[in-house]
């Protein structure tokens, strides 16, 4: 899958929104695409992501059209290429029925394979949309529920100006997620849903199956664990409660075969799988649940509950070796002062580890094709290392799958790996309506802090109070304090004009 155009129009916050994400100058080192939304916050990157998933949602369950739209995507369609392009923009039939322009058109041959027009809020053939459309965000899903699986929640109306409460009908366009049918579309060749929200409180089993997935061929998190100094994975356990004839069994009796031992008490069942007793365990399971995704999707159907008000599947435990070589004589030191051993559960890392591993273990995880993969801000409360690996997994990972990767940031270092062709800059005109920019900025390899001044309009890279003293220190400054700066200042624009200043006042006193 690969986006091409969206275009929104009349919808509240976003109004006449044309995006292009088939730009000359990209960098796809791979089948899969991967864009960038970027802004300052409220800029509505995050509202962008949500009306596309909208549309979606209204594609394939029906019901009334959220907004204006159009929309041009790509589809492998099992290596027959095809372009799809939808248009339900306000025009109607000599019946007064709204309509949507439907085209597919051969890649290859620019073949015309469907053109026509049909009652708007029809439901799409299931081969005419995205395989799978995923989220993670790691803002509050709350709204992401709301549309996705019809979840009431208080949506937050902190950028809706004042006057739209007084106005029902702008009120309403706003709610509109409420409007979308009340179940998640089901894909009718697999009876897998096609919507995802990979949602916080699933960390542990996301992380599970993208170490399994890392085991299992690709080898993808090698760096992130060389991160973490962890040596290897020792093996994992899960706890199942089973009532026998209230709870789930399938997915126990799956993994039951490959256990290396079965502890039970009660209802409770303890499966462990331990990797030194069958090395090919990770290649042995996901054979069995054909890829880490579908592995995760049927774990997660024993997280909910089941006709006891209980989930079935109660803990995930993952065994970690810490690395056992220090590399140097401070990590030596730290080893011998840490009071983690060797051999330590997942949980005992900390919650930036945790969600540091389980984030990019979600990438490796992602073995699907012909899907579209939303991240909203993906790297928060990550250090400048991690956010710097991010691009670099996502190709080890996605070259061969062709899926379309949209991801809204606030990180610089993670643009310089990309081109300006695959960046889209977010921004408020003075009606609060968002609209878009290019960035105006080359920033494949550039340095982070240009990136930062232009894009991010932080106008210098250095933190206020630094560069509110430092001003007057080149402007009006003395020997004396010019010379006190330059003990302090460190490298870059601030000590080349500290220098330049201070030669000026030598110049001066000749």
């Amino acid at each position: 899958m690969r986006l091409l155009r969206f275009h929104v129009r009349k919808h509240l916050l976003l109004q006449d929104l044309d995006l292009r994400f088939d730009r000359p100058g990209r960098l796809d080192t791979g089948q899969y695409a991967l864009d960038f939304l970027v802004g300052v916050n409220g800029s509505g990157k995050s509202t962008l992501l949500r009306a596309l998933m909208q549309v979606f949602v209204y594609l394939e369950n029906g019901g009334k059209r959220p907004f204006e739209f159009e929309l041009e995507y790509e589809l492998n369609n099992n290596s027959s290429p095809i372009v799809v392009s939808i248009s339900e923009l306000d025009e109607s039939t000599e019946q007064g029925f709204s309509t949507r322009r439907f085209k597919i058109i051969n890649k290859h041959t620019n073949e015309v394979l469907e053109d026509r027009s049909i009652t708007s809020g029809s439901v799409m053939e299931y081969q005419h949309v995205p395989k799978r459309k995923i989220v993670y965000s790691t803002g509050s899903e709350k709204e992401w529920e709301y549309l996705l699986t019809g979840v009431q929640s208080d949506l937050n109306f902190v950028d809706v100006p004042i006057e739209v409460f007084g106005d029902s009908i702008q009120r309403s366009i706003i709610e509109l997620p409420g409007s979308m049918a009340k179940s998640i579309a089901i894909d009718k060749a697999n009876d897998e849903p096609t919507f995802w929200l990979m949602q916080a409180r699933n960390l542990p089993i996301i992380t599970l199956c993208g170490l399994l997935a890392h085991l299992a061929k690709e080898n993808s998190l090698i760096g992130v664990l060389e991160a973490l100094k962890i040596q290897s994975i020792a093996g994992f356990s899960l706890r199942f409660r089973l009532h026998p004839t209230l709870s789930r069994q399938d997915e126990y009796k799956q993994l039951a075969k490959f256990a290396s031992q079965h502890l039970c008490q009660g209802t409770d069942h303890l499966l462990y799988f331990d990797f030194s007793s069958h090395p090919e365990l990770a290649v042995d399971l996901l054979k069995e649940f054909n890829n880490g995704f579908e592995l995760y999707h049927r774990l997660e159907l024993n997280t909910r509950p089941d006709e006891t008000g209980q989930p079935t599947l109660q803990q995930v435990n993952i065994f970690m070796q810490r690395a056992t070589r220090p590399v140097n004589e401070e990590e030596a030191e730290e080893s011998k002062q840490s009071t983690i051993p060797n051999l330590f559960l997942l949980d005992w890392l900390s919650d930036g580890e945790q969600s540091f591993l389980g984030r990019m273990a979600l990438l490796a995880m992602l073995d699907t094709d012909d899907s579209l993969i939303l991240l909203d801000e993906p790297e928060v409360h990550f250090n400048d290392y991690w956010k710097r690996e991010i691009v670099s997994l996502l190709d080890a990972v996605m070259s061969s799958h062709t899926n379309h990767l949209l991801i809204t940031t606030h990180s610089s270092i993670l643009l310089s790996d990309v081109t300006d062709d695959q960046i889209t800059v977010m921004f408020k005109n003075e009606d609060g309506i968002s609209q878009h920019r290019r960035p105006g900025v080359k920033t494949f390899g550039a340095d982070p802090s240009e990136i930062m001044t232009v894009l991010f309009q932080t106008e210098i890279p250095s933190g206020r109070l630094s560069t509110e003293s430092l001003t007057v220190a080149v402007t009006d400054g003395n020997r004396e304090t010019v010379e006190g700066y330059l003990q302090t200042v460190g490298p870059g624009m601030w000590r080349f004009r500290l220098k330049q200043r201070l030669g000026e006042i030598d110049a001066s006193s000749d």
